[in-house]
């Protein structure tokens, strides 16, 4: 018996070394330091320079109250159950009543002065036609909130300017030459995407000077920023920054025939928008000639 359990003994220790030497020991090497710039090693992290663009990008949430028509469900007698089983939608019938719905709209925008001026798009903080924007509420990232006062608004640029009022001065954020960007040049967009909180994306500027796309409406100024950098709803108003962290761009729209980012973004240059901001803060209007014509593009049968 005893012959017999050593025997086996030694068949498991056999077959136990078998397997170890066919998989051996894992071992991991972990290297917990944070990136830092070093002779032998290259940057490949914009944790710090995010650190420095991402204060001063903000959240942007607009309140509305809309009219609604009051509607009434209308069945015939003994068909309410009938509707139900199939998933129909039950047939309504207007009952001439209306009722005050509160409507948010969500976007970013952009602290340019430590006085509380923010910068973002007009169409974000802009009411349509026969309404009016009740409140205007900004969103700091760290978590403070603001009413905002809505200074002024140009729909030739989609540019707008608002102003909170804190008790200590506000991150404002460091403002480039964006006449000095070129094609190639990493470009990071900041804003509030969908409303999941402050997100960065990391691009490109894939072209410069794009205009006649038609995005603002007729008369408009278009001269955007064209950036590889995912760029979604909510976005509008946030901030395109350079490698340095400076403001070079304030994100408007996309192209996209799916709604979502394909990879073709549109901002404003700082330059323009600084510009318009100047004269929104100064008159609360941007002043311009008026020459009776518009321009266009000369076209081939021209």
């Amino acid at each position: 018996m005893r012959l017999t359990v050593t025997i086996i003994t030694a068949v498991v220790f056999i077959l136990a070394s078998a397997c170890a030497d066919k998989n051996p020991k894992l071992e991991i090497h972990s290297d917990h330091q944070p990136i830092e710039p070093t002779k032998e090693n290259i940057v490949v992290s914009y944790a710090d320079v995010l650190e420095l663009a991402t204060p001063s990008v903000v959240a942007v949430y607009t309140t509305r109250l809309e009219e609604v028509r009051s509607n009434s469900f209308f069945a015939p007698r003994g068909m309410e159950d009938i509707f139900r089983q199939f998933g129909m939608p039950m047939p309504r019938q207007d009952s001439g009543g209306s009722r005050q719905r509160e409507s948010t709209g969500v976007g970013s925008g952009v602290i340019i002065s430590e006085e509380g001026y923010i910068i973002t798009n007009r169409h974000v903080v802009a009411a349509e036609r026969g309404q009016t924007i009740n409140e205007i509420r900004v969103r700091l990232s760290d978590k403070r909130e603001f009413t905002a006062e809505l200074i002024g608004e140009d729909s030739k640029t989609d540019v707008a300017v608002l102003r909170i009022e804190a008790e200590v001065p506000l991150p404002a954020i460091k403002i480039a030459d964006s006449d000095g960007l070129r094609v190639g040049d990493v470009v990071f967009a900041i804003g509030n995407p969908l409303e999941i909180g402050l997100t960065a994306t990391k691009g490109i500027v894939s072209a410069t000077g794009r205009d006649s796309l038609d995005i603002l409406g007729e008369g408009s100024y278009e001269n955007f920023i064209q950036t590889d950098a995912s760029i979604n709803m909510g976005n509008s108003g946030g901030a395109l920054i350079d490698a340095w962290g400076r403001l070079v761009g304030i994100n408007t729209a996309i192209l996209s025939r799916s709604g979502g980012s394909i990879g073709i973004g549109l901002a404003i240059p700082s330059n323009l928008a600084l510009g318009v901001a100047h004269k929104l803060v100064n008159s609360g209007e941007v002043p311009r000639g008026l020459l009776g014509i518009i321009p266009g593009d000369l076209s081939k049968e021209l």
